[in-house]
């Protein structure tokens, strides 16, 4: 009999796994499926509530909002200066049935803002505007949705952290919930008001949860409730290509004449010549391996350095933002995407340059404090890495001289992208302000040593949800296992009005065409078609 092998490369004793796995399952901490797999029982619960709550408001209609909603859709049309597409329509005629739960899918470029807009303006005729809230996995991507439709958002976290019990709302649109994992919409559904209607809009193309599950992809796939998926795509001129391409990305195509320079779309060639050619040679013994891997070590400096120089043409516009105290601008302004975090072209290299690129207060050591491996400045753009509470305090109160008497004690969530506003040596702590968020968190040097990190550049994942002005990707077959059209679509479509990418020609193309094909097992996937 072979010896199974764990992967610190110890032997695994089956008795005793076997003998772990039945307590497990004694105590209710797994639950078999079937094909021989298994979940944890919270996972299973949460998910078969999710598909029961959704198959059974999706089978729930109200009295129709209006009578004449074509009447409807072209006066909305006429107000929003705009021409609706069939698919935008029928999301408008099937919202008007009463439907508890309706997913509104669709791609980059289709007008899902749009039609989500018009969604709410219509429920508004039934429901009291304060009755209705729109919520999203980060504060940025709330704070966009409340800009776009005109109506009250808070992020998700936010939401079922305030309201334990219930939440108070007739109407919830989740944004981005193609973002949303299973265990927070178990935790959102179950907190939903029963007479409750529940809009999920979302772009299943995007990468899956951070977390286990898919459910809004599964929702769809299951036909638990009522859904429209947006395909046309909206160009606003000849010159604007972000869109068209990313749909390309999607379709694992590679976009035509992407190289031409378009107004919001540029592709910076920092290709090794031959590339190919020059693997052939090696592969012939013509060429040492260590020649080509010296080549492509130094091309990756070449796209540090032509990277960092698109960047330094940003610094004017963010000194400007930062002056007039447009926090929010200052962060949207400028993102540095990449596929990982380690090498030249990962974050933990690209943040300390860009940190000394863009921000001078770093050239002021008073204005400093080395926490283990990571320096922080004033004025840094960061991250928080971990949920946690966090004391915090308004804004308006952060002045006042008797400020220690306004903290309290807020939830500072994963993902969320702050400024360093403080640096207080003498008392060991610096403060970040979170503009989409309206408030500042108080960290000790402990604190912010293992939860804040520089995030000038940030991986793909950590920026799902949030949209950025400008957007530089790096592309290096460096990154060759994180290569794929899916990670490529997810970050190209977190630029707002442009994205460059930098780099490798053949790792771009590679990237477009290996489509991702990982699928999840998720207990939602396994349960029958609702009846």
């Amino acid at each position: 009999m072979e010896e199974e092998l764990s992967p610190e490369g110890g032997s695994i004793d089956p008795e005793l796994f076997q003998a772990v796995l039945g307590d497990m399952v004694t105590e209710d901490r797994i639950v078999f499926l079937e094909d021989e797999k298994l979940t944890s029982s919270f996972l299973y619960t949460a998910e078969k509530r999710i598909y029961t709550a959704v198959s059974s408001r999706g089978r729930q209609f109200s009295e129709p909002v209006l009578d004449d909603i074509e009447d409807y859709v072209d006066r909305k049309q006429g107000e929003m200066g705009i021409v609706l597409s069939d698919e935008q329509r029928e999301a408008i005629r099937i919202v008007n049935r009463g439907p508890k739960v309706f997913l509104l899918c669709g791609y980059a470029g289709t007008g899902k803002s749009t039609v989500s807009r018009a969604l709410l303006d219509l429920l508004s005729i039934r429901y009291p505007k304060e009755k209705i809230m729109c919520c999203a996995i980060s504060g940025i991507a709330s704070d966009r949705i409340r800009k776009l439709t005109g109506y009250r958002a808070q992020t998700i976290y936010s939401l079922v952290f305030k309201h334990q019990e219930k939440i108070p709302y007739d109407v919830l649109l989740v944004d981005e919930s193609s973002m949303v994992n299973t265990e927070l919409l178990f935790r959102l559904i179950t907190r939903l008001a029963d007479s409750a209607i529940l809009i999920m809009v979302g772009d299943a193309a995007q990468l899956p949860p951070i977390g286990a599950g898919n459910p809004f992809s599964d929702i769809i796939e299951k036909q638990m409730a009522p859904a429209v998926t947006l395909t046309r795509i909206y160009r606003q001129s000849e010159d604007k290509v972000i869109a068209l391409f990313a749909n390309d990305i999607r379709e694992a195509r590679v976009p035509e004449r992407y190289t031409a320079d378009y107004g919001d779309f540029r592709f910076l060639d920092v290709s090794i010549p031959n590339y190919f050619g020059l693997k052939q040679r090696v592969k012939s013994k013509a060429m040492k391996e260590g020649d080509l891997k010296k080549l492509r070590e130094e091309n990756a400096q070449k796209i540090v350095e032509v990277l960092c120089e698109t960047a330094a043409t940003y610094k004017g516009l963010l000194a400007e933002t930062y002056k007039n105290r447009d926090y929010a601008g200052y962060l949207n302004a400028l993102q540095v995407i990449t596929h990982m975090k380690s090498g030249p072209l990962g974050t933990e290299q690209l943040n300390v340059a860009l940190q000394h690129l863009l921000n001078e207060a770093s050239a002021r050591p008073e204005r400093c404090v080395t926490l283990g491996r990571t320096t922080l400045v004033l004025r840094d753009k960061v991250v928080h890495v971990q949920n946690m509470n966090i004391d915090c305090i308004r804004p308006a109160d952060y002045n006042l001289p008797d400020r220690d008497d306004h903290y309290y004690i807020d939830r500072i969530y994963n993902g969320m992208l702050g400024i360093v506003i403080a640096v207080n040596r003498q008392d060991e702590t610096l403060h970040v302000y979170y503009p989409a968020d309206k408030t500042i968190a108080a960290y000790s040097f402990d604190e912010a040593r293992e939860l804040l990190k520089l995030a000038y550049a940030l991986t793909i994942h950590k920026t799902q949800g949030s949209e950025f002005r400008t957007v530089l990707i790096p592309m290096t077959l460096s990154h060759f296992i994180m290569l794929n059209n899916k990670l490529l679509y997810t970050a190209v479509t977190r630029a707002k009005e442009k994205v460059v990418l930098v780099g490798e020609d053949y790792a771009f193309r590679s990237a477009c065409r290996k489509k991702d094909v990982t699928v999840r097992d998720t207990v939602l996937k396994m349960l029958p078609m609702p009846v």
